[in-house]
């Protein structure tokens, strides 16, 4: 016997929230497949039927669900710490080009 799908709830702001973020053309690919992740598992879709769809991967999928589950919309955002580091901070930028002799 199969396991019962788990069916993510939510208010219905925040399934209106995620259907415009599928539907932005501002938004990011990555916050439109979260969204459309999202939206699929609250109508019920299995994990592995979502990930079929959107041509990604049960695990990808699984994860967004219980960052969703755990911090709601929040959790659909990327966390902090990620990309490359700038080498320098601003300060120290200021600093480099204030006691940079003038050009000419």
């Amino acid at each position: 016997m199969a396991r019962p799908i788990k069916r993510l709830q939510a208010e219905p702001g925040v399934v209106a929230e995620l259907r415009r973020r599928s539907r932005a053309s501002t938004s990011t690919v990555r916050e439109r497949d979260r969204a459309d992740m999202i939206l699929l598992r609250l109508d019920g879709v299995s994990v592995t039927e979502a990930a079929v769809r959107l041509k990604s991967t049960a695990k990808r999928v699984s994860t967004w669900s219980k960052r969703f589950e755990e911090h709601g919309l929040d959790g659909l955002e990327d966390e902090p710490g990620r990309g490359r580091k700038p080498s320098a901070s601003k300060v120290q930028r200021v600093v480099t080009e204030v006691t940079r002799p003038p050009k000419g």
